[in-house]
């Protein structure tokens, strides 16, 4: 019990916003001075008022909101949801120690994303099983056609693939310099790869909307498929909407149900360091918004988001984008679309399994390479290090595909000859 001399832990808990497991530490190690009074402990303040002082003014001292360029600060709204959508993605899918170290791979959470939520295919094939002729052959050039622009998103490859940290971000400045040079068509094959890959999901339920017309494809993925999906597939924060007539139960939410979501370092890492519950109060608030604009829509989802960015991007307002300086927001905005493009290709491809089963995936997988193979030497080499390939990888160790694709081995100049030539 606290008195005039001593404070408890929670008090300190409550002043400084450190876990109980940091203040144990420092009362083993000694920086925080207390003694024992049965299983509790009490911290004396004549021994560490300037320490727990000093602890108080950090916290105090972080600025509350982000300073931005003037010059891009319409991006920075775009960008800033992008990121936090992302930070929820890695703090739902992470052990605590990887969030901890900010220490983050894009295999280990799309895995993560698939076990934690029992992904099985034949969950998944259940929401298609009223469309009994589903048409293969528009569903597959969907499914291409989203590879296709995931692919033209992803070259030139970054030198760091699948992880995400810091590090990796550092590593992945100069190649993502080069590929965001010109960011609206960028963001622009980002999209359709998104909007190809929800069309090919699309299909498989029904087909008879209007592929011509954008709008129609997000009306009849978001009236027929986005609840059935969202029961086995589309997971949080993934399926994050706003809709005027369903009430949100945030006890129900993920970041609800995960304990470690409760603490400091759960808190996003930069300016105004929010919560995974205010990153999703932000995000919901910014899509009602963004839902108030929409003359006709039942709701407003990722995917409206990512349509209205791409809009702004390539006709709104170029030089806002052009305007960005230096490597680091081209870095964290290629990343994230990477990570966005990564979960949203796996949904598309684990659904065409479902349907369509390992044999013909792999066919028209392998289709895809042999075709960029033969006219792509980078590509031929390197498509092991593409998502599409990483992700088959994927599937195999989880026991969704059997095989592989063939992949054509270049000659290695390195490779030690031991025969005699003369």
């Amino acid at each position: 019990m606290s008195s005039q001399n001593t404070i408890s832990i929670q008090e300190i808990i409550g002043f400084t916003g450190v876990t109980k497991s940091t203040i144990y530490r420092w009362i083993k190690t000694g920086k925080l001075i207390a003694i024992k009074d049965g299983q509790s402990y009490s911290i004396l303040l004549s021994e560490n008022r300037d320490f727990i002082s000093a602890l108080i003014r950090k916290k105090h001292s972080k600025p509350i909101s982000v300073w931005t360029p003037k010059e891009i600060e319409d991006y920075s709204e775009w960008h800033e949801l992008i990121d936090e959508i992302c930070w929820l993605i890695k703090v739902c899918y992470s052990s605590r120690d990887d969030i901890k170290r900010k220490r983050f791979r894009l295999d280990t959470l799309f895995v993560n994303y698939l076990t934690s939520n029992k992904i099985t295919l034949s969950k998944v094939k259940q929401i298609f099983a009223s469309n009994i002729k589903p048409k293969l052959r528009s569903i597959t050039d969907d499914l291409k056609r989203g590879w296709y622009n995931e692919l033209a998103y992803a070259v030139p490859l970054k030198k760091s693939t699948l992880g995400l940290s810091f590090n990796d971000i550092d590593l992945n400045k100069a190649a993502s310099s080069i590929r965001f040079a010109f960011p609206s068509w960028r963001i622009t094959s980002a999209y359709y790869s998104v909007y190809f890959y929800l069309r090919a999901i699309t299909l498989q339920k029904q087909d008879g909307f209007r592929l011509q017309e954008h709008a129609a494809s997000i009306s009849a993925f978001k009236n027929n498929l986005l609840q059935p999906l969202t029961r086995v597939l589309w997971k949080f924060p993934l399926n994050i909407t706003y809709s005027p007539n369903i009430r949100i139960h945030k006890k129900d939410l993920l970041i609800e149900e995960l304990e470690h979501t409760q603490y400091i370092y759960s808190n996003h890492p930069r300016t105004p360091h929010r919560t995974p519950m205010q990153i999703f109060d932000h995000i919901y608030k910014t899509f009602r918004k963004k839902f108030g604009k929409k003359a006709k829509s039942i709701s407003y989802t990722l995917f409206d988001y990512l349509h209205d960015f791409r809009i702004w991007a390539n006709y709104l307002d170029i030089d806002n984008l052009l305007s960005l300086w230096g490597p680091g927001y081209k870095s964290f905005i290629d990343q994230n679309l990477s990570i966005i493009l990564f979960f949203i290709g796996g949904i598309s491809e684990i659904s065409y399994l479902s349907v369509f089963e390992e044999e013909q995936y792999l066919k028209q997988l392998q289709s895809l390479y042999d075709l960029f193979a033969s006219n792509n030497p980078e590509l031929e080499s390197e498509f092991i290090k593409t998502p599409v390939y990483q992700r088959l990888l994927i599937y195999k160790g989880l026991g969704m595909v059997n095989g592989l694709i063939t992949l054509k081995k270049g000659s290695d100049l390195n490779v030690v000859v031991a025969t005699s030539n003369i």
